[in-house]
């Protein structure tokens, strides 16, 4: 189930005392037309061709290294166009309503002390409200995806907000799609399906849905597959529902990485860009 993602970092010009400063401000050498290239340029491409860990060392050092990682100023965050629909119906009078993913422009230290300051209030709306979902289960359990700092996750993938349905998953046979009324199956050779779903399912019998009237509505195998969404088990029984869940919960790591860039932005006196990836 794909997220689009963005990139999201610290505005670092700004920032005097930051250990990069020095490497990023002076000229190493010259390209064949003529542009410079700078010091930071170039510990890159030693640590990419050298393994030299010169650059990570640097950024070890480093305060505003929120990943903790090389160059962790900056990093990948998922579903912010999502995450601004929600926020444009949970709180349209807010700034964060009127962001734009756009242009890629870095965000100015002004606007991001009122988002900040803001932020509280966001998370409560977020906690205080629900959002679509279709959530996967295995023998009736959620299905969780766990990361390497030990934390998890229910795997999902959010509604987008839209009135037109979303693709969320697909295979050579099925196309499933998700909307604010439930799950649209759409086979690549066939009619389109008049069915909206609640749930699909897939056990021992195949795979089929179950719309909110409660039909049960059988797949066929298309090119030698029925409908999957499940990625790392795609033949695993299980369901895949259509859920109501706190928003707060899908959006938990958006929401903690916004709040992270927000915070130590406003400290440091600068803004932050979030731009596509």
């Amino acid at each position: 189930m794909e997220i689009e993602s963005h990139t999201i970092s610290l505005d670092i010009i700004p920032i005097a005392m930051r250990p990069c400063r020095s490497f990023q401000e002076r000229i190493a050498d010259y390209t064949d037309d003529g542009r410079p290239r700078f010091a930071w340029d170039e510990l890159r491409i030693y640590k990419m061709l050298r393994g030299d860990p010169t650059l990570d060392s640097i950024c070890a050092e480093c305060p505003f290294n929120i990943f903790q990682t090389s160059e962790g100023c900056k990093g990948t965050i998922f579903g912010m166009d999502i995450f601004l629909r929600v926020v444009s119906r949970l709180a349209p009078d807010s700034r964060w309503a009127q962001l734009s993913l756009d242009d890629g422009k870095p965000i100015p230290m002004l606007m991001t002390r009122v988002l900040a300051r803001e932020f509280d209030d966001i998370e409560r709306r977020f906690t205080n409200s629900q959002w679509t979902v279709a959530q996967l289960f295995r023998e009736d359990v959620p299905v969780m995806d766990y990361f390497d700092d030990g934390s998890y996750r229910p795997r999902l993938a959010p509604w987008n907000g839209l009135a037109r349905p979303h693709l969320i998953n697909s295979n050579e046979g099925y196309q499933i799609f998700l909307c604010a009324h439930g799950l649209i199956v759409k086979s690549n050779y066939d009619d389109p399906s008049p069915y909206v779903f609640t749930k699909l399912t897939r056990d021992s019998s195949g795979v089929f849905g179950t719309t909110a009237q409660g039909e049960r509505v059988p797949f066929s195998m298309t090119m030698a597959h029925y409908p999957e969404w499940d990625s790392e088990q795609p033949r695993a029984f299980g369901e895949l529902r259509m859920v109501q869940m706190n928003a707060a919960e899908v959006f938990r790591d958006t929401l903690d990485i916004l709040a992270v860039f927000t915070s130590i932005a406003t400290q440091a006196e600068t803004g932050f860009i979030i731009s596509p990836t």
